[in-house]
């Protein structure tokens, strides 16, 4: 018997950083698994580190550089809020819901 794993990866995301260093982040999960936020090597794009974990199933990111924040959608399949717009911690990983957009298809 075969058996099937989905791996969903969001997009990844390059900021320039204060110092002017580039770091590069992205997002793991399987299926309607809560999303794993991490730090990638920018030229190998070789995992780096974990950062923790979303809480949401991730499935795009984009950066705010005059506000320095990190924005996402959630899966259709996130069972707590789908089709949502979160924020993303940088330094713990963390989802937050942006208002009670479940639903609306932002993504």
């Amino acid at each position: 018997m075969m058996r099937h794993v989905k791996l969903a990866v969001a997009i990844l995301i390059v900021f320039a950083l204060p110092a002017g260093s580039q770091t590069l982040y992205g997002t793991i999960h399987r299926g309607s698994n809560p999303s794993d936020f991490i730090q990638l090597d920018p030229v190998t794009g070789a995992q780096i580190a974990a950062i923790g974990s979303v809480g949401y199933a991730v499935n795009g990111m984009a950066w705010d550089a005059t506000t320095n924040t990190l924005y996402a959608t959630t899966s259709a399949n996130d069972p707590t809020f789908p089709d949502g717009l979160i924020t993303i911690d940088l330094a713990t990983g963390a989802g937050t819901p942006v208002g009670s957009g479940a639903g609306q298809y932002v993504n």
